[in-house]
């Protein structure tokens, strides 16, 4: 069965104090790379960065959803960061981004990025308080595994 759990594992979650959108963005991009499913971080980055330009990934009530599609992307991965201060992020809603998910894709895995991205917005949208509230990342990943 698919779950958050199969991609967001404890080493990609995170608690920063960073508040600048462009520095939290790369956090998110080192996060997401560390476990070698992502060849070229910085292409990532890059990716992740054009996207934002086009729109912001800011989907408010304090929620990000970078994402990007790229060669250099090997297996989906997903990388989860609370930002305790909040960022200036260019949200819908204006408020400041507390939670940021970043979603790094395959360019051939269309099809399981939108599966994914549709669990990990259930997740986000009955969790976020919880997510918030948490001490540790095994915290939120007891909260992702129902997901």
């Amino acid at each position: 069965m698919l779950t958050l759990k199969n991609f967001l594992a404890v080493e990609k979650i995170s608690f920063f104090d960073e508040t600048d959108k462009g520095k939290a963005l790369k956090l998110m991009v080192e996060l997401a790379s560390a476990d070698g499913r992502v060849e070229a971080p910085d292409e990532l980055y890059n990716a992740v960065v054009e996207r934002e330009e086009i729109y912001s990934t800011g989907i408010g009530f304090g929620i990000a959803l970078p994402h990007a599609r790229t060669a250099s992307v090997k297996r989906i991965t997903i990388a989860l960061g609370v930002f305790r201060n909040g960022i200036n992020y260019g949200s819908m809603d204006d408020n400041p981004v507390r939670i940021i998910v970043l979603i790094a894709v395959p360019e051939f895995d269309q099809d399981l990025y939108i599966r994914v991205l549709s669990r990990v917005l259930g997740f986000l949208k009955k969790e976020r308080e919880n997510i918030l509230k948490a001490a540790k990342p095994e915290d939120i990943i007891t909260l992702a595994a129902q997901y």
